[in-house]
């Protein structure tokens, strides 16, 4: 029987330091048992210069953290000085386990780690396979993850539609499915509801659709503002309320304008209060073109808000059509309208599926579950043979 090392020491790698993939890989940093794991967190400082901050804070300062200059975009000299630091990192610091997530720092980093004794794992936080980019480019990502692929002693998916999807890429063997987990406490708040609808200028008789994500193309926003006239004619009383900052804003502000719906659509940048935001919603739609495993379709679940969602994987592995929420079909706008509308008005379906899935996070998302599988996988990792 092999014997686990006292520490096991790991090198999480991460280029993509927003969303649901920032959320994660700090969550590891601050969850995981500091007396049992060792971790160094390998950062991207290029798209958010404050994220060793965001680490020191979450950790309490106590874990060290490197800044690695990764540009986003495939630039051919800056990410071959970028690997270059990785190699001389790696082999001047010993790891038990190297740990990269998405797509940059996943090819990157295993590449990296090629010829170390350690293990070498992925999380890709959504593989470019499953993203609405051109068939050129999916081509071109899917043969660099292949490659990619010969150096990953797993690849961990995030929900069971991504580890299908990643089975192309590597062994079958090698992709286990942990999916991503919340804290239940964190959405639980206690809400005047009243006073939140009154600070938000909102009636006592409107009907809240919330949304949250960052404004880009990937969260179908501009579906979900089209859907709002037809939704608003069988709901006289439904507000959209969009939770998230991004570069889509001038264009979503755009389409607002042209279809004369500024009065029942909010645009609310960036916000703390999520879930103070879910306490008053009355649907929560989630209309992406596609996803992984997303952290907000889980907290809007857990908080009990009925949910509409597209029809996609990473959004079909949790609502179920009839069982756990509503499924429309993606960029379809119409499709859209109608499942808002079901939800809207007839509130005791609504309600019966909303605690169908509040009960399924609960058993099967949080944290402590996503934490325990975590753990466990590295430390069977380190000691499996060869």
């Amino acid at each position: 029987m092999p014997v686990l090392p006292t520490m096991i020491r790991i090198a999480q790698i991460v280029e993509a330091v927003e969303g649901g993939c920032k959320r994660h890989v700090i969550d590891l940093l601050a969850g995981l048992d500091p007396g049992r794991f060792h971790q160094v967190a390998i950062v991207g400082v290029r798209r958010d210069g404050n994220i060793r901050a965001e680490i020191a804070a979450a950790t309490g300062g106590k874990l060290e953290t490197v800044p690695w200059d990764a540009p986003r975009e495939i630039r051919p000299l800056a990410d071959w000085r970028a690997y270059r630091s990785l190699v001389r990192f790696l082999r001047e610091h010993p790891f038990d386990v190297i740990h990269c997530h998405s797509a940059k720092a996943g090819f990157l980093g295993r590449l990296a780690a090629r010829g170390l004794p350690a293990r070498v794992l992925y999380t890709p936080h959504c593989l470019p396979c499953m993203m609405g980019t051109s068939a050129a480019a999916r081509f071109v990502y899917c043969r660099l993850e292949r490659m990619a692929g010969w150096y990953t002693d797993r690849l961990i998916a995030v929900s069971p539609s991504e580890g299908q999807a990643a089975a192309g890429l590597v062994p079958p063997e090698r992709v286990v499915v942990i999916e991503n987990g919340i804290d239940p406490a964190s959405v639980g708040a206690s809400v005047d509801v009243a006073r939140k609808r009154a600070e938000l200028g909102l009636g006592e008789s409107s009907k809240v659709v919330l949304s949250v994500g960052a404004l880009r193309r990937q969260k179908g926003y501009r579906h979900l503002i089209e859907a709002v006239p037809p939704a608003a004619n069988l709901c006289a009383d439904a507000v959209f309320l969009i939770a998230g900052e991004g570069p889509l804003r001038p264009e979503l502000e755009r389409l607002v304008e042209r279809l004369n719906v500024g009065e029942r659509v909010r645009l609310l940048g960036r916000r703390s209060d999520v879930a103070e935001l879910l306490a008053i919603a009355d649907v929560f739609a989630m209309p992406s073109l596609w996803e992984a495993g997303p952290y907000a379709l889980l907290e809007a679940m857990a908080a009990g808000v009925p949910v509409v969602g597209a029809r996609i994987p990473g959004i079909i592995d949790w609502v179920t059509e009839g069982q756990t929420g509503y499924l429309v079909e993606p960029a379809n706008a119409a499709s859209l309208a109608r499942g808002l509308v079901s939800a809207l008005t007839g509130p005791r379906e609504a309600r019966r599926r909303a605690e169908a899935a509040r009960g399924m996070v609960l058993e099967r998302n949080t944290k402590d579950r996503w934490l325990r599988d975590m753990a466990a996988l590295y430390e069977s990792i380190v000691s499996a043979p060869g």
